[in-house]
């Protein structure tokens, strides 16, 4: 991403799907908010934002179309009356709109601009369903476990995290043990993808450390600080077979949960 430049931002997206198609890659995953060129923007995003479709998610469509890949990408989404919410998008090899994620948990210290999204759906592609998450979605174990009760085979996990603290500390730990046991404990395969770079806005920078994370909670792929592309090749058939050989689902006993769904 280029802070505040919007035009570069979507062509240098455009140049890392093609180079993951180059690669060989079925989804192309990009981070939180990327395709508007900034994070803590607060009432500028109503400058920003776009409608879907919109110029941006139209060129983004077409270099999936190019290149044959599923594109999955975050942006600031504006709706007919105004309102913002803080979206994925998902195109498929023919750069048709697969779907649109709206964030369901917003973190309120930098992203109260936004409207939460009331949906959790889950989309099929041609290997299989998938589901997606944004940043702090994941932090909450609700989602996740929503989206594998639905069927979803794989959680996209877009994100813009930086360190609030010590570095090791909050929120990497995050990383290391949140993300990783939503993956272990729904047996489902986790790609993360969080920003890099300077933010002059938070007067902070992203710390990237991306990540493809397996069923049992391994790190398949992972990303240091900088801008890296990351593949790994999922066995999906193998996924489930240990889905089914370690049951989490059909060991739950939801009659005990009812305090879930109930407020405070």
């Amino acid at each position: 991403m280029v802070y505040g430049d919007k035009n570069r931002t979507i062509s240098d997206t455009c140049d890392w799907i093609e180079r993951a198609a180059h690669e060989g890659a079925d989804v192309v995953l990009f981070p939180e908010l990327v395709l508007s060129a900034g994070y803590y923007l607060g009432e500028r995003y109503h400058d920003v934002a776009e409608r879907i479709p919109g110029a941006t998610t139209e060129a983004i469509a077409k270099k999936a179309s190019d290149c044959r890949v599923y594109v999955i990408a975050g942006i600031a989404e504006k709706v007919n009356d105004g309102t913002l919410f803080d979206s994925a998008v998902a195109f498929d090899r023919k750069g048709e709109l697969l779907g649109t994620y709206r964030k369901t948990h917003i973190y309120t210290p930098t992203e109260s601009i936004f409207k939460r999204g009331n949906e959790l759906p889950v989309f099929q592609t041609d290997f299989g369903k998938i589901g997606i998450l944004i940043c702090y979605d994941l932090e909450f174990p609700e989602p996740a476990r929503v989206l594998t009760l639905k069927g979803a085979e794989i959680i996209f996990h877009l994100v813009a995290d930086w360190p609030h603290g010590v570095p090791g500390e909050f929120p990497e730990r995050i990383f290391d043990v949140s993300f990783r046991a939503r993956a272990l404990e729904n047996r489902i395969v986790i790609a993360s993808c969080n920003r890099i770079g300077e933010d002059p806005d938070l007067h902070s920078s992203f710390y990237g450390l991306s990540r493809i994370i397996g069923t049992q909670g391994e790190i398949l792929a992972g990303a240091d600080r900088g801008e890296k592309l990351i593949t790994a090749s999922i066995d999906l058939e193998q996924a489930r077979n240990e889905r089914q050989s370690y049951d989490y689902l059909l060991n739950r006993r939801p009659d005990l949960y009812d305090q879930l769904a109930a407020n405070g």
